[in-house]
């Protein structure tokens, strides 16, 4: 199923969805329904803000669906894999539209369906984020995300740098491994590698205020103090 029909149908469907759901503008090359396995993918999708800046692309998102849920008017998505994501926002931008998203899981859906999702992909993502006096750039990320009562985070990221002004450039890289339960967050694992030193720590603190129990190991070279601190 991977005609202009198919692909123009599904975009009236899905695409007044996603716009609804986070308020910003979306647009897509191609979207087709593969039988087997049963998939929907969507090619070259983008999303713009209100001035008609772009803050989302990705090369494709890819949904597996399972047949399980069909009979209670039910879309299961096993999987939802995004390939290439680059995010270029400011901290504003990201508190409004997690605003809309909540906002819109909190009324009834309008559509025939409900759309649940089990676990979600990301492969090599870039992420830049924007805030006053400070800029977080993050590329080569890979995300995978487990959606439960208890969901489950494992994120890596080959290159972060974090530059603030007045203050030396600082790059890493990063992995790190948690869940959300009960309002805290339980870290298994966080390491930060940076010009050959080494930061380990895990702990449970919660998400409100950031505080809470921590163990960490910390192994610093000479070099690294010279590179960030000048």
């Amino acid at each position: 199923l991977r005609g202009p029909n198919i692909s123009n149908a599904l975009k009236k469907v899905i695409l007044p969805e996603l716009e609804l759901m986070t308020g910003r503008k979306f647009i897509t090359q191609k979207i087709y329904i593969n039988i087997f396995p049963l998939f929907v993918e969507m090619k070259n999708v983008k999303a713009f803000d209100d001035n008609g800046n772009r803050i989302f692309s990705a090369e494709r998102v890819k949904g597996y669906v399972g047949i399980s849920g069909l009979l209670r008017k039910e879309i299961v998505m096993r999987r939802l894999v995004i390939k290439g994501p680059v995010i270029q926002s400011d901290r504003g931008q990201v508190e409004e539209i997690t605003q809309n998203v909540k906002n819109y899981l909190a009324e009834e859906s309008k559509m025939p369906f409900k759309v649940i999702i089990k676990s979600v992909d990301i492969g090599n993502g870039v992420l830049s984020l924007q805030d006053k006096d400070y800029k977080l750039l993050a590329e080569g990320m890979n995300a995978e995300i487990t959606i439960s009562h208890t969901p489950r985070f494992r994120i890596s990221s080959r290159g972060i740098s974090i530059m603030k002004e007045g203050f030396p450039e600082f790059t890493s890289m990063l992995e790190m491994f948690f869940f959300l339960k009960e309002g805290k967050v339980d870290l298994k694992s966080l390491k930060i590698l940076s010009h050959g030193s080494e930061i380990k720590t895990s702990g449970t603190f919660g998400t409100e205020k950031l505080s809470g129990e921590f163990s960490t190991e910390i192994n610093l070279l000479t070099e690294s103090i010279k590179r960030i601190f000048g």
